[in-house]
């Protein structure tokens, strides 16, 4: 779980949502409220807690290499973590569509950890990330109970 988070490491969030009742708001707003850097998806939604979704993992990550790159230098490489709060079958989508994204990326995207909440995943979710992700967090492990713990393991 430390190799989730690490320094100049950005972070997507797939199923931020707009109901505070909801996971996706509560995680949404864990990653706003210690700053770290999020992107959030949401294809039905344009903004949860004033910040700007995305529909697509690509469209995602397209603004995020933008935003690393400033003065339109070419990029350095981006490394991303991905939380998911969606639903198995929506996850494996995801998964599928930020490794398809990232291989077309000519190294500069890398996909280095994925952590999925309680009930977002199953076996075929967890075969689709396969070896292609360092690691992969699941089977109970909740970021708004542990992310603290490992974010602040990693900060020292």
């Amino acid at each position: 779980m430390e190799k989730f988070f690490a320094p100049s490491r950005r972070y997507i969030l797939a199923g931020a949502s707009d109901n505070p009742t909801k996971f996706g708001y509560r995680i949404a707003k864990w990653y706003l409220d210690r700053r770290l850097p999020v992107t959030l998806l949401n294809p039905r939604r344009v903004q949860v807690l004033a910040q700007p979704t995305f529909a697509t993992v690509q469209d995602a990550l397209t603004d995020i290499t933008n935003s690393a790159t400033p003065n339109n230098k070419k990029p350095e490489k981006v490394e991303i973590s991905m939380s998911f709060v969606t639903p198995p079958a929506v996850s494996k989508q995801i998964v599928m569509e930020a490794l398809k994204t990232c291989r077309a990326s000519d190294g500069q995207v890398a996909i280095k950890a994925m952590w999925f909440q309680p009930g977002t995943f199953d076996d075929t979710v967890l075969k689709a990330a396969g070896d292609d992700v360092e690691s992969v967090i699941a089977h109970g492990d909740c970021i708004l109970v542990q992310g603290d713990g490992f974010l602040n393991h990693t900060r020292l």
